[in-house]
């Protein structure tokens, strides 16, 4: 049964921020290391990590929703970036059967509830949820996935909120120049590639840019910039 009488505008307690933020740091751990190891990680209350970070499904797969319990992997979503107001698929497996479910969204330092949801009996949650109006344009956001004592399951990697017209300003530091792309280093730690009219850039720049997210095709790192402007703050 779903999830009764839920706030769009209730945050999450504060051992769930905490929780969250040593979370997105594993999200980004996951998706910058190799093949999958076997290992559990653990994140308590106080946000304290330990145990090897694992990316593989049956090492991620939770079977408790204590505090201590093993973590399922990151939830998955689909377009990576929108206005407010568009919709997104989000996918997860590796859940606690037939569960009652939490759906939020923000930023790490502040975020609400958006709806309900329930993992189906083999641990997948499948849902489609709208954007709020409370997101901030050229802010990366989270999804988060609660259970009912409102602790974190899982946070997934960054969404862009860009403009209605899928434009977006972005902060960074400039990483890498020599390959097709020149990719950018968020204040977040979230990867991003510029295309198009690019100025000559070297690593370690400070840059502020201006651009069109490219949902398809774009380059192969992180999320994708047509670049319309540039502005080194070195």
């Amino acid at each position: 049964m779903l999830l009764k009488a839920l706030s769009s505008t209730t945050s999450f307690p504060a051992p769930f921020l905490r929780r969250a933020a040593a979370m997105a740091a594993l999200a980004l751990v996951a998706a910058c290391s190799g093949p999958p190891e076997n290992g559990a990680v653990r994140v308590s209350e106080a946000g304290e990590v330990s145990g090897a970070v694992a990316t593989a499904p049956s090492a991620m797969a939770a079977e408790s929703t204590a505090p201590s319990a093993q973590l399922p992997r990151m939830p998955l979503f689909e377009p990576a970036a929108g206005p407010v107001g568009s919709e997104v698929e989000l996918w997860m497996d590796g859940l606690p059967r037939s569960t009652d479910l939490y759906i939020g969204f923000g930023t790490v330092q502040e975020h609400t509830i958006v709806q309900g949801a329930e993992s189906d009996e083999e641990g997948v949650l499948t849902t489609r949820l709208t954007i709020p109006p409370t997101a901030t344009v050229n802010r990366s956001h989270y999804f988060f996935v609660a259970d009912e004592s409102q602790l974190p399951l899982s946070v997934s990697r960054a969404f862009l909120v860009t403009g209605p017209d899928g434009r977006a300003q972005i902060r960074g530091e400039v990483q890498e120049t020599g390959g097709a792309c020149v990719t950018i280093v968020g204040r977040e730690e979230e990867l991003y590639s510029l295309q198009g009219s690019v100025p000559d850039l070297s690593p370690g720049d400070r840059v502020v840019v201006r651009g069109r997210v490219v949902l398809e095709g774009g380059c192969e790192e992180g999320l994708t910039l047509e670049v319309e402007t540039v502005d080194i703050r070195n």
